[in-house]
């Protein structure tokens, strides 16, 4: 999710443990508390492209992490708080603003290792978007409400309304995926295996992509009044093993292939529009196309195993793109 969304349901859930005298402080710790888990995106390396991959979202997202993000966020605000309210009270707002981060991401369409050590699993339950700005709203009144007025019970209404609205995603998402496996029936097809994704800021418009002998099918549903649907690409899995198989298994290239297909968790193509990109088909930038929007490109002599890979994004922001994008979720494209 967006960093000011965390701040905002963080801060919200401190409030709304907090006394009026302390509305103020709790505010700012479960703020800062909300946004610390993202400390992770910083850690980055010019010489390997895939370590933030596989460092954001991991130990700070941890649910068995909880305990220490928000001792670590209490420390980080005593030195200015220390004459405002006992330690044990800052640390119940920060441990409470930290306690929403990584179960918000998993909320996501991105997936967040919320059982690490014990799975490097990610946890994706696709019910909103990653930026929504609904959901952004409905906490801004909470938590700017409850500090303004000094009422922690605006706080509790924001999240109430926040939890509400995943609700609502929640139902969305059951809609779309019985129609997906509806198209999918009436095709002779059984999916192998089935995603279902909200678009950016809404939760009308969805991706949805199913494996089915060594294909991916992908349709984007307007899921209204009505579920309709917006017939999409189809496009050949990329099954690395056999397409790298000249590649020795302990080479890096091999490796670094290896690794973003775990990321993708498995929904590998070779990039429609950039050659030599191995994109993840999970993302695009209109939900009805394959054309990924980031990808590993390869070096151009990657049969001799030398080189490494370089991470790209393609995302399309010109005005044809947007205007299809929003024309599919007021219902003008069927």
């Amino acid at each position: 999710m967006d960093i000011l969304t965390h701040g905002l349901i963080g801060g919200a859930l401190a409030q709304s443990l907090a006394k009026k005298h302390r509305l103020l402080v709790a505010s700012l710790a479960g703020f800062v508390g909300g946004i610390l888990a993202d400390i992770d995106i910083l850690v980055r390396s010019s010489e390997d492209p895939l370590l933030n991959l596989e460092v954001h979202r991991a130990l700070t997202h941890w649910l068995v992490f909880i305990p220490v993000g928000g001792l670590v966020a209490a420390l980080i605000l005593w030195p200015l708080l220390r004459r405002t309210l006992p330690f044990r009270k800052l640390a119940l707002f920060t441990t409470a603003g930290y306690a929403t981060h990584a179960l918000l991401d998993a909320c996501t369409s991105y997936g967040t290792q919320l059982f690490g050590p014990f799975s490097g699993n990610p946890v994706a339950w696709n019910l909103i978007s990653v930026v929504d700005p609904v959901a952004t709203l409905l906490l801004m009144a909470g938590f700017g409400i409850a500090l303004t007025r000094r009422q922690a019970g605006a706080a509790r209404v924001g999240v109430a309304l926040m939890l509400t609205y995943l609700t609502v995603g929640g139902l969305q998402h059951e809609r779309v995926r019985a129609q997906v496996q509806s198209i999918a029936a009436g095709q002779g097809h059984q999916p192998e295996r089935l995603v279902v994704k909200p678009t950016l800021g809404n939760l009308v418009l969805w991706r949805t992509l199913y494996e089915f002998d060594g294909h991916y099918y992908i349709n984007a549903i307007r899921a209204g009044f009505g579920t309709d649907a917006i017939p999409g690409d189809r496009t050949p899995v990329l099954d690395y093993q056999s397409a790298f198989a000249p590649l020795e298994t302990d080479s890096r290239l091999f490796q670094d292939i290896e690794r973003f297909h775990r990321f993708a968790s498995g929904y590998l193509v070779w990039h429609p529009e950039q050659p030599g990109v191995i994109g993840d088909v999970r993302y695009a930038m209109l939900p009805h196309e394959v054309a990924p929007i980031w990808g590993i490109r390869l070096p151009a002599n990657w049969r001799t195993a030398e080189g490494t890979v370089s991470f790209e994004h393609f995302r399309r922001t010109d005005v044809e793109t947007r205007q299809a994008f929003l024309d599919m979720v007021l219902g003008r494209i069927q």
